[in-house]
């Protein structure tokens, strides 16, 4: 039997990628604004065709679709509103905290945005959908291990300059 008590309760989601969580709608929105080649051609596509819903045999399978987000993530704007929708999905899905991960060397390798920018941008569009949801995010800098050992030591150095940016 559910009691008030459980029926009230939010989630906590404990690992989601934030540079690569975009709304269908969104994603499908702006590469169609902004000219990028993709595998779909609206919102429908993306789901069906886009979005990865069955096991595949290689995490480089996997990574092989994440592409076209980094193709995406081209502006501070473009961040910010992109971390602002995962609060607000995260809300409507019944979470009430969420702890979010994000690379700057993926984020930042095409856009060529600087980590700092980036990072400002993700946090302005955390704080907008907290403020507008209520729910509670904190947010993790995470080492792609593609890109070899100097950027990783950058980013640890970039984390541990950062840290209370990512102590939420």
């Amino acid at each position: 039997m559910r009691t008030d008590e459980s029926k009230n309760r939010k989630r906590t989601e404990l690992h989601r990628h934030l540079d690569v969580s975009f709304r269908a709608s969104t994603l499908a929105d702006l590469v169609k604004t902004l000219g990028i080649s993709a595998p779909f051609h609206n919102e429908e596509e993306v789901r069906t065709k886009f979005w990865v819903t069955r096991q595949m045999g290689s995490l480089s399978e996997v990574l092989s679709c994440f592409g076209i987000f980094q193709q995406v993530l081209r502006t501070p704007a473009i961040l910010e509103r992109v971390a602002r929708e995962v609060i607000e999905d995260a809300a409507a899905e019944g979470g009430g905290a969420i702890e979010l991960r994000y690379s700057p060397s993926f984020t930042s390798e095409i856009s060529r945005i600087s980590w700092n920018e980036a990072l400002d941008a993700f946090r302005r569009g955390l704080e907008a959908g907290t403020r507008a949801t209520g729910v509670k995010a904190g947010l993790i800098c995470i080492v792609t291990r593609d890109y070899g050992v100097s950027v990783a030591n950058e980013t640890i150095d970039f984390a541990i300059q950062n840290k209370t940016a990512f102590l939420a």
